[in-house]
């Protein structure tokens, strides 16, 4: 099993305490893999931070101190604004990974949240992890930690 993949690196990320610029810097946590599109309007709840997206596999489950991971978003403008002010309330992403290329607005809301983005990850990422997997990110890559949901 392939266990690092690469992407680009839209957002360091270098301001946020979880973080910084330097290659050592890693973020390590449990991932949440949504093989669907999402957007942070309607798909989450902003107060508790849970997927409330019925048709969402991911449904219930809290992305506090996680990593989000998934294929695309589904657009809205104001999804820059829901993810800055989850983090500001700490219940928000550390971090973010799309398949497709970053969406602006949430690349917006990433830089205003300081929160690490890496975009256009090979797409086998979606295939060898599964929600619940630690997962490190470090610049431009990703690495599965473990292969055991938690």
């Amino acid at each position: 099993m392939k266990k690092t993949f690469y992407g680009k690196r839209i957002v360091d990320g270098v301001n946020n305490s979880q973080f910084s610029s330097d290659d050592k810097s890693i973020i390590t946590a449990q991932v949440i893999v949504c093989q669907e599109s999402f957007s942070f309007l309607g798909d989450v709840d902003i107060k508790t931070s849970e997927i409330i997206n019925p048709d969402n596999t991911n449904f219930g489950i809290p992305m506090k101190n996680k990593i989000l991971a998934f294929c695309s978003s589904k657009g809205s403008s104001s999804g820059c604004v829901i993810l800055s002010s989850m983090v500001k309330k700490g219940i928000g992403p550390l971090a973010i990974i799309t398949l497709e290329p970053a969406d602006y607005n949430l690349v917006e809301g990433a830089i205003l949240a300081q929160v690490p983005f890496l975009a256009e990850i090979e797409s086998d990422f979606f295939s060898n992890t599964k929600t619940g997997m630690l997962i490190s990110i470090n610049k431009n890559s990703c690495t599965i930690k473990n292969e055991e949901l938690s």
